[in-house]
């Protein structure tokens, strides 16, 4: 007997928390419930599942380009590829948290952090294969995270929590509440501005790197 298989939707029918395209735009991945990694090499049109090591749900999603991909989800789950997921390594993250965010300098590939619940920071200096976790001073779980380069950076996460940091992440400074709805997305559209979104319809706009709102 063959079991049961997925008939519709194809080719697979668990939740997705991510996508991403690498620099091309054709190649990209798509990661949710039960492991799923999906990938395609037509901008979406089409899609085909990867073998993952991992049978938790996967949230965070990082395109480097179409070779190197890191992923991390559930119970601190990180996993990474440096062949376009033909062969995705579990990765020991040094925590048990939710990772619901992953990034990496936009510069430097070698340098990534990830954020999630309970105020979990950690990062990398190595594209993915060892992580060592920072201090948030926080116990708000944390959603989003991005980089304008090597040292300035932003999280975003529940209770309108929003940290930044000048210095890679050695420190995390929170910046004055604005909001108490939950804050979903952050992201840097310039060296020194950044808009992060939340429950509500919240928007908020830093000009100087998220300290001030």
């Amino acid at each position: 007997m063959r079991g049961w298989q997925w008939q519709n939707p194809l080719p697979q029918g668990n939740s997705i928390n991510s996508i991403r395209f690498a620099p091309d735009k054709k190649r990209g991945w798509a990661v949710g419930s039960n492991g799923v990694v999906l990938t395609t090499d037509n901008g979406g049109f089409e899609w085909e599942e990867q073998d993952s090591p991992a049978n938790t749900t996967l949230y965070g999603l990082y395109v480097k380009d179409r070779s190197r991909v890191v992923i991390t989800g559930a119970r601190g789950v990180v996993l990474t590829t440096t062949n376009g997921g033909e062969k995705w390594v579990l990765r020991p993250s040094g925590v048990r948290d939710h990772l619901f965010s992953v990034t990496f300098a936009p510069k430097n590939p070698l340098l990534g952090w990830a954020v999630g619940t309970f105020g979990s920071i950690i990062s990398t200096t190595d594209g993915g294969k060892t992580w060592k976790s920072q201090t948030s001073q926080t116990s708000s779980h944390l959603f989003s995270i991005t980089f304008a380069d090597a040292k300035n950076g932003i999280i975003a996460g529940s209770h309108g929590t929003l940290l930044f940091t000048t210095n890679g992440g050695a420190d995390w400074k929170q910046s004055k509440k604005l909001t108490d709805f939950a804050l979903t997305g952050v992201t840097f559209t310039s060296e020194k501005k950044a808009t992060a979104v939340g429950y509500r319809g919240t928007i908020l706009h830093s000009e100087d790197g998220g300290e001030s709102w």
